[in-house]
């Protein structure tokens, strides 16, 4: 089953707006972060605007494409044993 952030206690909003953040202060377009990590500029959207929850391994996707730990997105926040935050 996956693991949605609100279900590990981390609100869908504030993990948006981090995302937001952390995209723009690396100077990607949703169109660019969306293609590398494989998923929908609508969806994307969706997560960055709070809409959607955004499940574990999207955001793991998500921080990958756009070259940051998803810790650095969700201060605390733990990964499952043997994820590889960067790895392929």
């Amino acid at each position: 089953m996956r693991k949605h952030l609100p279900e590990l206690g981390y609100e869908r909003s504030q993990v948006g707006q981090a995302i937001r953040q952390t995209r723009l202060a690396k100077d990607l377009t949703q169109a660019e972060v969306a293609w590398a990590a494989g998923i929908t500029q609508a969806a994307l959207s969706n997560y960055e605007n709070g809409k959607r929850d955004i499940p574990l391994p999207a955001l793991i996707t998500i921080c990958r494409a756009m070259g940051t730990y998803p810790a650095a997105i969700v201060p605390g926040l733990t990964l499952p044993p043997g994820e590889d935050a960067l790895g392929g």
